[in-house]
């Protein structure tokens, strides 16, 4: 029955999906004001994708309140400005940038309200802070890199079918960019040249930026509707800011519609249509970032016939300059149909310093892969232990509201049953709101080399979606393929009825990652050996625990370039493996007694991509990166190609979103319009 209730409900969504996009009547979109068609339009690059509402909550047609959240609680007016917490504002400029742009602002603040140092041991956040939206927008739509060599082969790529097919042009929201932060691909700042905005284009960056320019660690993104007026006020109390959807565009996308006014930069647009239920239905097309509210802001404000009924409005800060609006800033009244209908996300960042190791098997992006259950229903991700560390967090992406948890971890289980072993510790609680968070553990487990250990979670609650990664092509609306790696024995499903585990690996993976620190080691006198064309190039020297330097050289290779540093523990498959930078600080440990440069040949651009273990000549080399190691391992030849689309393990079919997106071409100066 749930089965045949999620294929209704998928085409009910789809067909009303594909009736929005017949235009409105002309009456929606009268009343325009002289402000509506705006020559600037065409200046400004939009670029929020629409989501499919998760799990079975819908927005309030009409703002509302959240129960036993009296409006005393919360004072009329706040504006995280007038506290410091907000930096100023930016100009995407042409491009689809937006959603990158609110949540980097959302993370500023966040990080400015608490203190979070930028980078290790450095200063506090103030607002000089200038976290990269190009290090965000690449890495949300490109191969997965992370410092433990698990997501190696994962990947988001365009089809060709994609309208625009690349990624400053493809649009996001605030959920898919939550994907690449909590794998650690950022956060990053602009303190390097190569990841400012300015720098932008659509060749992208280097992997060595992948994470090793990384400033702090976002560890949870959660997401409600902008209906819920006063749980929206809380979290920006608590929060600094959140990332929100607002519509800009008229019906056709060719002008701004009749309720945005940017000479007094006021937003409303107050639609016949019920969001989610009614075709015809004009959801956000523009990202901003809501940085407080005023409850006594005059309905008068608004263009007349686009007015709300009621005084109120959310202050947001926009990413068009400070020549549009007010001084860049917008007033969105709360009754705006878009912005209710829309999804608003807020941040957690940390210090980069608060785990040393990330394990995870998610390194795709997310298309609304997830699996329901019921209460009772289990999980479980298996894990091996790279050195002598302590577990004190796990991450959990679920769908649904209201869902409570139990997490158990246990050491030494078998391959079979992740509920083996010893158990090690126990976390309950709660998630108020769907997205990727964190749970910290009450006290650290200790992992040895080597060591399996297991996160069993068991759910209850009415609205259950475990989000997962896997192999996919959604070639309907977004037009992206996701590369998923197979890991085996390493997730399991547990129905409340059943008598045993359920080996879904090969299925994909659940979203689930486990947080790790290094136990101090006593400072043991030990020699890196940088390996290049088959010998020991350099030693570095020093005690286990210290930071040294890596070498800013290697020996040449005729008709190859020397790109940086690799360690031991390589992939078998890779478009460009990760690596240091020549120069790059390195910290010592035991696990890791060897480092191996990495060679690209620049004149074999269109050759296979290749990355290969190999102590012969270079000039028997093939592909376009070649890693220099010896010995090998025992004469097992690594070279893979990478997996391209057609190759891909499986095909699932999931569901549409409920409304596809339809960007324009970047010439048009880019804008999604659902």
């Amino acid at each position: 029955m749930r089965t045949f209730l999620k294929q209704f409900l998928a085409i009910t969504l789809t067909l009303i999906l594909v009736l929005s996009l017949v235009p409105l009547a002309a009456a929606d979109d009268a009343a325009a004001s002289p402000d509506n068609a705006g020559s600037d339009y065409n200046q400004h690059g939009l670029g929020l994708l629409p989501t499919r509402p998760h799990g079975s909550t819908l927005p309030s047609e009409q703002p509302s309140n959240v129960p036993g959240l009296q409006k005393a609680d919360l004072p009329g007016q706040y504006d995280s400005r007038d506290y410091g917490y907000i930096t100023p504002v930016k100009d995407q400029g042409s491009y689809n940038t937006c959603w990158t742009f609110g949540a980097a602002a959302s993370c500023e603040a966040y990080m400015i309200k608490h203190g979070v140092h930028v980078g290790e041991n450095g200063p506090k956040a103030d607002q000089n802070l200038n976290l990269s939206e190009y290090h965000l927008a690449y890495y949300t739509y490109t191969d997965a890199y992370d410092a433990e060599d698990m997501l190696t082969g994962d990947k988001t790529y365009f089809l060709s079918s994609h309208p625009n097919g690349t990624f400053l042009e493809a649009g996001g929201t605030g959920e898919l960019v939550s994907y690449p932060l909590m794998r650690w691909s950022g956060l990053a700042d602009e303190s390097d040249v190569a990841l400012m905005y300015s720098s932008a284009n659509s060749a992208g960056l280097g992997s060595e930026h992948a994470y090793q320019n990384n400033v702090a660690h976002v560890t949870s993104v959660k997401h409600f509707f902008g209906s819920n007026v006063d749980e929206v006020k809380r979290h920006i109390m608590e929060y600094g800011a959140g990332s929100m959807g607002v519509r800009v565009s008229n019906t056709s996308g060719t002008a701004y519609h009749g309720g945005v006014n940017t000479s007094n930069g006021t937003i409303c647009w107050i639609q016949s249509k019920v969001a989610y239920q009614d075709p015809g239905f004009y959801y956000a097309d523009h990202d901003v970032t809501v940085v407080g509210w005023d409850d006594d802001f005059a309905k008068e404000n608004f263009n007349q016939g686009y007015r709300p009924n009621n005084n109120g409005a959310w202050i947001v800060k926009n990413s068009w300059g400070t020549g549009i609006g007010d001084d860049g800033y917008f007033y969105v009244s709360y009754e705006d149909s878009a912005t209710c209908a829309s999804y608003i996300s807020f941040f957690t960042v940390e210090d980069v310093d608060n785990y040393d190791h990330n394990y995870q098997y998610d390194g795709s992006g997310n298309y609304y892969n997830s699996e329901e259950m019921t209460t009772g229903d289990a999980i479980a991700q298996v894990f091996t232990a790279n050195g002598s560390e302590t577990l004190e967090a796990i991450a959990l992406a679920l769908y649904g509201d209201n869902t409570d948890y139990t997490v158990n971890v246990y050491t030494d289980c078998t391959t079979d049953d992740p509920s083996s072993g010893t158990l090690a510790a126990t976390k309950r609680g709660n998630f108020d709101y769907w997205g990727y968070q964190t749970i910290k553990l009450d006290s650290p487990v200790t992992l040895t080399p080597g060591q399996r250990f297991s996160i069993v979670i068991t759910f209850s609650g009415s609205d259950i979606n475990v989000a997962y990664d896997t192999t996919i092509q959604e070639d309907t609306y977004y037009h992206v393929g996701l590369i998923h790696m197979t890991h085996p024995n390493t997730s399991y499903f547990k129905g409340v009825n059943d008598s045993g585990w359920t080996n879904k690996s090969g299925d994909g993976n659940y979203r689930v990652k486990a947080f790790t620190k290094d136990i101090p080691e006593d400072p043991v006198p030990m020699d890196l050996n940088c390996y290049a064309l088959g010998a020991v190039y350099q030693t570095v020297s020093g005690t286990t625990g210290e930071k040294v330097t890596l070498p800013t050289s290697a020996p040449d290779a005729d008709g190859w370039t020397f790109l940086g540093w690799v360690t031991a523990r390589t992939p078998e498959t890779a478009d460009k493996p990760s690596f240091y930078q020549p120069g790059a600080t390195f910290k010592l440990t035991s696990s890791i007694t060897a480092v191996y440069a990495l060679y690209m040949r620049a004149e074999a651009i269109d050759a296979p991509v290749t990355y290969e273990l190999i102590t012969s000549a270079p000039d028997t080399w093939v592909g376009k990166y070649v890693l220099v190691a010896t010995p090998p391992p025992a004469t097992r030849n690594m070279r893979s190609p990478v997996c391209p689309p057609e190759r891909a393990a499986q095909t699932l079919k999931i569901p549409p979103p409920a409304h596809p997106p339809s960007l324009r071409a970047p010439e048009s100066r880019g804008t999604a319009q659902p």
